[in-house]
Formats: C-alpha cells, structure tokens, sequence
C-alpha cells in the first residue's frame, strides 16, 4: 500500500462554461459602461460568454 502523500487525486478538465460566463460578464460590464447601459451590456456579454463556454466545451471532447 502507497504512504498518503504519494497518492494523487484524479485531475479532471474543468467547465469551460462557468469560465466563458464570467469573462463574457465582465467584458458585458465594460460595454454596458461605455454605452451607458449595464443591463444590456451584461446580458450580452453573458450571452456571448454561454456560447465561447459551450463551444469550448465541446471543442475538448
């Protein structure tokens, strides 16, 4: 039997999904901020960040 220390968890891709909301948000806040419109900016950049995150997603399977 292997000492604790030596034994490594299994390393999983994360969820591109989550990491495309977040940058399409942000990138959103910007673009709502410039147009002086943060509702409309932080819809599309979530909505622009749901599609990079799926199709990063699937480009990894």
């Amino acid at each position: 039997m292997e000492p604790e220390d030596k034994i490594q968890p299994e390393k999983r891709p994360g969820n591109m999904l989550g990491a495309g909301i977040a940058i399409g948000v942000g990138v959103g806040v910007a673009i709502g901020v410039a147009l002086d419109n943060l509702a409309v900016g932080v819809a599309v950049g979530a909505g622009v960040g749901v599609i990079f995150g799926l199709a990063r997603d699937q480009k990894r399977k």
